[in-house]
């Protein structure tokens, strides 16, 4: 049986197997920017959609002058103004994983933030 009724069924093409434009860089040189229109009713979800993927380089040397490597990744989806509804739900979220390692001379200082 068929039954299409949510966007975990093979039919659909989410938003993780698109290309997204860019990347555009801000003028700090500190972020890449990646952005997709999703129109209305892709993947039965109502509104059209412009959604901005942003990375920003946050490493720092922390006091003891050790060099901390931070990536943020920020998720945005707005409604553009000619979309067809007024407001629709939608929740992004990034299932990414990093294999780390260290060397003992080179502790690794790991820090997750959601």
């Amino acid at each position: 049986m068929e039954n299409y009724t949510n966007n975990h069924d093979v039919k659909y093409i989410r938003w993780n197997q698109k290309y997204f434009e860019g990347p555009a860089e801000d003028p700090s040189g500190k972020k890449l920017i990646y952005t997709l229109a999703s129109p209305h009713l892709e993947e039965n979800f109502p509104g059209t959609l412009n959604i901005k993927v942003t990375y920003t380089d946050a490493s720092r040397t922390d006091e003891d002058g050790i060099h901390v490597v931070s990536l943020i990744m920020e998720y945005e989806a707005k409604l553009s103004e000619d979309s067809p509804v007024e407001e629709s739900v939608c929740s992004m979220t990034n299932h990414g994983y990093f294999i780390l390692f260290h060397y003992p001379t080179n502790p690794l200082l790991v820090s997750c933030k959601s």
